[in-house]
């Protein structure tokens, strides 16, 4: 295997991997899939680092000792600057849970490890990934521990004999549909892990075993580059969150990636442009560049209180990360990388800056995040994240509803709340709404599965949800004592498929035995067929049902933004009414077409509590209504929402109202 010189184009592809990443992340949308940069990162990693192990293995002198140097070498000093400042920075900025998360993300990014953590804590969409600053540092671990298995299994090969491009290469096809398979089931994981990311270096891995023949044909290898940077900005401008990604979608900038490397190395119009000397350049300062613009732009967002930058703040943000990442690059990575330094003194130094890093994120996390650094009212503001009802964990799910009866100790259980996460929140407030008209009450929920029958999530469909439903209804079948079934859910995430705090990604839509196509229409109309199923089944048992309104959702973690602005003198956020409104609008006719003709059925909006005028508002006498970006508080369902059911519940059930109270969302009862 030849040897490889260097070839600029492929510093000029860096600069079309970090570009779109940086502006995409500085929020600018019209880079709607800036975040494939990493895929191509992927690729060109796999090609460059295993054309050395290749090489280095063919020629019988590869030692883990030489190739773990180089890595940490070309990793290590950058990561542990951004790592330092940025816990530096946070423990200034971020909230005290907040802090404490960074420092644990600190140490994972340190040991490779920080994509499994984050993919135990966040969706990298979610609303709270905005101000995790470490973030970013996911990429970092999956590249290093492909290295870890990659060499193994090379010198495994090169041991039994075997073809080493063409087994890489037919690994591939699994390796890839492994990934395709967790896009649509395992999402997260999918986004997060190596499984589902490995085929995109094992692609480059491919490109650098010479098992694809080179192109011997000009006009066809200008043809193929041109195509590959095709590929490339296709993705970078069509794709969005709301694609399943990696999926198949990853094959536009994976095979545009490395058709620019395979095609563009001897000449033509792709190679002259990537290699121009400012693109060049960028690319030389790209891995800086990546490592700093994320803790610049998350620690932005927690200064403002806001998961949004403002243009200024984008500019701002993205100018500081390029002054950053060309003096790490200058006075960090060129240093450490070349071997003028002995690498025992590369490893002094890097064991003591690992040292002083666990030592000062453990002092962190035992600290508790520095709470002495928040006022009276930030730290009730935070506290509200904990407002959570004591019987979500016992009601969940599970068989033994032992512990998951309420109200008055010596009385029968007269009514049950059936529901997702939403109806658990609203718990208090079924329980302050009934007092002294029912018994006791019981509870079954279980995570994004609302009572819609025979409904299905096309993406990422929650486990369990049909067996749910299925004991739902044989235990109620089971206790003709039980007399009313309240219903609750997250309704608007159902009617629409998009869930606000993750800012369009994952849409999901629901499907029956009735649907030809999927689409949000459709969904609507299963929407509607399957709550009609339900409740007729709850009708045919001789239930009362009374269905509650969906609340208003932020799309942002609340008492963390609003605690944000308190620490930080910012002005508070609200919600515009005008959108939940509309979504309230558009249950409500569902509502009321579905409980119109069916006796003994109440629709009971709650909305109102929240907006008035243009504005809906996350506060009430300086405590958060939510505990978290969707869910409210628990002192909010019993104090607010409990008095307001409790009254529309016992005017709803009066001889003379009608089955669907006249009453909506958007204009008040």
């Amino acid at each position: 295997m030849a040897h490889m010189s260097y070839r600029p184009e492929i510093d000029g592809l860096r600069t079309l991997a970090v570009m779109p990443v940086v502006l995409f992340h500085a929020g600018f949308t019209v880079f709607s899939g800036g975040f494939v940069g990493v895929d191509i990162f992927f690729v060109i990693s796999g090609y460059l680092i295993s054309r050395i192990i290749l090489t280095d293995v063919a020629e019988k002198r590869f030692t883990f000792r030489r190739f773990y140097e180089r890595r940490i070498r070309r990793i290590i000093p950058a990561l542990l600057v951004v790592i330092l400042v940025t816990l530096a920075a946070a423990s200034w900025i971020a909230l005290p849970d907040q802090l404490t998360d960074i420092a644990k993300s600190a140490l994972a990014a340190l040991l490779s490890g920080s994509n499994i953590w984050f993919w135990t804590q966040s969706g990298y969409f979610g609303a709270n990934a905005e101000f995790m600053p470490l973030l970013h540092t996911w990429s970092l671990a999956v590249e290093e521990q492909f290295y870890i298995l990659f060499p193994i299994g090379v010198l495994v090969l090169a041991r039994l004999r075997l073809p080493i491009g063409l087994t890489i290469a037919l690994l591939l096809i699994p390796a890839f549909a492994l990934s395709v398979w967790m896009s649509y089931n395992k999402p997260t994981a999918a986004f997060y892990l190596l499984p589902a990311r490995g085929w995109e270096l094992g692609l480059g891995a491919v490109l650098a075993s010479g098992v694809v023949p080179a192109i011997r044909n000009r006009r066809v290898r200008e043809a193929a580059a041109l195509a590959g940077l095709g590929l490339v900005v296709f993705a970078i401008f069509w794709i969005d969150n709301s694609v399943r990604f990696p999926g198949w979608a990853a094959l536009l900038p994976c095979v545009g990636a490395g058709l620019i490397i395979h095609a563009s190395g001897e000449g033509g119009v792709v190679q002259r442009l990537l290699s121009l000397r400012p693109i060049v350049f960028i690319g030389l300062i790209s891995y800086s560049l990546y490592l700093w613009h994320w803790p610049v732009f998350a620690l932005t967002r927690l200064y403002e209180a806001d998961i949004h930058l403002g243009v200024g703040h984008a500019l701002a943000g993205t100018a500081l990360s390029f002054v950053l990442a060309v003096l790490t690059w200058r006075y960090v990575e060129q240093p450490f990388r070349g071997n003028r330094m002995p690498f025992s003194r590369v490893a002094r130094t890097l064991s003591g800056g690992a040292v002083l890093a666990t030592v000062a994120a453990g002092a962190l996390i035992i600290s508790a995040g520095l709470p002495g650094r928040l006022n009276d009212q930030a730290l009730r503001l935070v506290a509200a994240s904990a407002d959570i009802d004591r019987l979500v964990d016992p009601c969940q799910d599970g068989e033994d509803r032992s512990d998951c009866r309420f109200g008055p100790a010596l009385e029968p259980v007269r009514y049950m709340i059936v529901g997702d996460s939403h109806a658990a929140a609203l718990r208090p407030a079924f329980d302050r709404a009934v007092e002294g008209i029912e018994g006791a009450g019981t509870m079954w929920w279980s995570g994004r599965c609302a009572m819609l029958d025979g409904a299905v999530l096309t993406f990422n469909p929650p486990r369990g949800c049909t067996e749910f439903r299925t004991r739902v209804m044989e235990a109620l079948r089971q206790s003709p004592e039980i007399s009313t079934v309240l219903l609750a859910g997250r309704w608007s995430y159902y009617l629409t498929g998009a869930m606000p705090e993750e800012r369009g990604a994952s849409a999901a839509y629901f499907v029956d035995d009735q649907t030809e196509t999927p689409s949000e229409e459709e969904s609507q109309l299963v929407f509607e067929r399957a709550l009609g199923r339900t409740l007729d089944q709850l009708s045919a048992m001789g239930k009362r049902v009374i269905i509650a309104g969906g609340v208003p959702e932020p799309g942002f973690d609340v008492p963390h933004i609003l605690a944000l602005a308190e620490l930080h003198g910012q002005p508070s956020p609200t919600i515009d009414a005008a959108d939940a409104q509309a979504k309230e609008r558009m249950l409500e006719d569902i509502f009321r077409r579905v409980t119109a003709n069916r006796p003994n059925t109440y629709y009971i909006p709650v909305a109102d509590a929240f907006c008035a005028g243009e504005r809906c508002r996350l506060l009430i006498d300086g405590t958060p209504l939510y505990h978290d970006d969707d869910h409210v508080a628990a002192a909010t369902a019993r104090g607010v929402l409990g008095p307001l059911l409790q009254e529309r519940i016992a005017a709803a059930m009066q001889p003379t109202a009608p089955t669907a109270p006249v009453c909506a969302g958007s204009t008040g009862c």
